[in-house]
């Protein structure tokens, strides 16, 4: 941003910092240094998966916003000390003109599911999300009730579908 302001001889009037670590706020807060009268925003896209990287939470009162997606981040983020004013909910940008809602009973239909209890797990599988948690249980729930069909669709994935039961 120095390098920007002295080559250009521009200032910015927002500087918008994106991570899932609270610590990495700090490029957004010494950015101030060199742009006094910008804003700073943070958005935290999801919960920082190293160690240390959720340790650093009350860091994120020195930036003017922060931007989480949804109200139980936020609410995490309170009760780690960073002031509620703070902080914005942006829910997701999904397309809902393109993606809309469908019939459950269709869909069931349509891949020959009818019947089925269905258990879908879409996000990342890191071990700290629980998704092992949930893959133990698998023999135990399918014991119990033999019409439920697991799914898992990896949130890097851009194309997932259908392809039998998990055995």
């Amino acid at each position: 941003i120095k390098r920007m302001k002295k080559k250009y001889g521009v200032g910015f009037t927002i500087i918008h910092n994106f991570s899932a670590a609270p610590l990495l706020s700090l490029r957004a807060i010494f950015s101030k240094l060199v742009n006094r009268n910008a804003k700073t925003v943070q958005t935290l896209k999801s919960y920082s998966r190293e160690r240390m990287g959720g340790s650093f939470y009350k860091l994120l009162n020195f930036v003017d916003v922060v931007t989480v997606p949804t109200q139980v981040y936020a609410q995490k983020l309170i009760d780690c000390g960073v002031k509620r004013e703070k902080i914005k909910v942006i829910n997701s940008h999904i397309n809902t003109n393109k993606f809309y809602p469908r019939s459950k009973s269709e869909l069931k239909s349509q891949y020959n599911l009818q019947g089925k209890q269905i258990i879908l797990y879409y996000g990342s599988m890191w071990k700290n999300k629980g998704t092992d948690v949930l893959i133990k249980a698998i023999p135990e729930i399918i014991r119990k009730n033999p019409l439920v069909l697991f799914i898992f669709i990896q949130s890097k994935v851009l194309n997932a579908s259908y392809r039998g039961n998990i055995k």
